[in-house]
């Protein structure tokens, strides 16, 4: 009885130490899980300086977030200063994720575009909505699905009220000279409230905002470097005539 006794001690014991080491450790495990979980859907590399999680609030902070580029570039592709999240606790565990709020300050993001005409924004849209299977390859698919009898497990769904991005620029090259532009603040809210959305789709619909906005930044710098050259343009030319 007493070894018994003993042996149900030293597993509640061990069982404390552990939820005990979790909880100690959970921003390492976040950071870890955030650069082993995110390459997968991004098809990049990941790396993350720094992340603060209390679980009772639902408060987080990811601080030095970087994001590579999509296979065929060099370099990186964002770099984020600061990301604050607000989200309700009791919904982590849950099939539906709900965010109160998330906050993006400080965003440096690389523009470029290959020789065959694709960006690297595109590319990384691409990577997270995933191309679309041939006609064939999804007739397999449905033929494998029939054939097993347990249906995969629908994926988490999440629901952002607000999303804010601030102090953004972007850096592009037009015919070998380089520009920093600076990017509007974008405001979006209520994704996933009016229809079922994952994960993936709201990050794809984020990060389409983004893309518009930075082709919108870059047209626009195109039209001033274009404006410019034709200045100078017309100054040499009066110039030699």
């Amino acid at each position: 009885m007493n070894k018994l006794v003993k042996i149900g001690c030293y597993g509640v014991g061990t069982i404390f130490v552990l939820a005990g080491g979790s909880y100690l450790f959970r921003n390492q495990i976040i950071a870890a899980a955030i650069e082993t979980v995110v390459p997968k859907v991004t098809q990049t590399a990941v790396t993350v300086g720094a992340v603060d999680f209390n679980p009772f609030d639902g408060q987080a902070a990811i601080k030095s977030l970087t994001l590579g580029n999509p296979v065929g570039f060099d370099g990186d592709m964002l770099k984020i200063a600061d990301i604050s999240i607000k989200l309700e606790p009791k919904t982590v565990l849950s099939d539906k994720i709900v965010i109160h709020d998330i906050f993006i300050n400080g965003v440096s993001a690389n523009y470029a575009v290959s020789s065959y005409g694709l960006s690297n924004i595109s590319l990384l849209q691409q990577n997270i909505e995933g191309e679309k299977k041939p006609e064939a390859a999804v007739k397999t698919d449905a033929a494998k699905q029939t054939a097993v009898p347990n249906e995969a497990k629908p994926g988490k769904k999440i629901v952002i009220d607000s999303f804010t991005l601030k102090n953004a620029e972007v850096s592009a090259s037009f015919a070998g000279i380089g520009a920093t532009m600076p990017l509007p603040n974008i405001h979006i809210t209520d994704i996933g409230k009016k229809e079922s959305t994952s994960v993936k789709e709201a990050l794809a619909d984020i990060l389409s905002v983004f893309s518009k906005e930075t082709l919108t930044a870059l047209q626009g710098s195109a039209a001033e470097a274009l404006k410019s050259g034709t200045k100078s343009l017309n100054k040499l030319m009066k110039k030699i005539f």
